[in-house]
């Protein structure tokens, strides 16, 4: 277990990368409890000079406490040109801070996003705004989520909080298998809402 308590501006196992990134087949315990970040993750900002990042294979536990924004288990920020995210498992987790929170990713930004056979269970996810179950905050991506699944997850917000994406802005999701076999696009994102909590005055259902 990894945990820190500090005021630097991009926390994480990684902080920041700038380079293509690989993790895979790891179990990782990690909490970080500061309030005056700006994004935390595994990886807190992957920067977009990076052509790719894979992540696959990891089972993660995290405790991450803050007032500031970008949040999510695996990446804060996301914006390496491709992103491909397999067969993880985010679990007893607890994620509040402020701003564009996520259960595996709290922005993504101009990005190829694929999740593949993945979880988020048995978690507390919550901030004032733009908080989802899966991805925070998209901007002008496309993001593909497959045979995925939230269990046992508690989403809470003042504002555009929903199941699977917290806010969207010219990004493109398409969901398979996970909770049905239609493209959304534009929060149009209507699953079902079994085992899941949602207490802000806009949801997804």
């Amino acid at each position: 277990m990894i945990s820190t308590t500090t005021n630097y501006n991009q926390l994480g196992i990684f902080g920041r990368t700038y380079g293509n990134t690989s993790l895979q087949e790891a179990s990782i315990t990690l909490s970080v409890i500061s309030y005056s970040f700006w994004c935390v993750g595994i990886i807190g900002f992957q920067y977009s000079v990076s052509q790719y990042a894979q992540i696959q294979s990891i089972l993660v536990s995290v405790n991450f406490d803050g007032s500031n924004r970008y949040g999510g288990a695996i990446f804060g920020v996301q914006q390496a040109r491709n992103c491909s995210i397999a067969n993880i498992s985010i679990i007893n987790s607890s994620i509040i801070l402020y701003n564009e929170v996520g259960g595996i990713i709290g922005q993504t930004y101009q990005v190829k996003t694929t999740i593949i056979n993945s979880s988020v269970t048995f978690s507390n996810i919550s901030g004032f705004q733009c908080v989802g179950g899966f991805i925070g905050s998209s901007f002008i991506s496309d993001i593909s989520i497959t045979s995925s699944k939230l269990e046992f997850v508690r989403l809470t917000a003042s504002v555009y909080v929903f199941i699977v994406l917290g806010y969207n802005e010219d990004s493109t999701i398409i969901l398979f298998s996970s909770y049905s076999n239609q493209n959304y696009v534009n929060n149009e994102i209507l699953p079902p809402c079994l085992n899941l909590t949602n207490t802000a005055s806009e949801t997804g259902c």
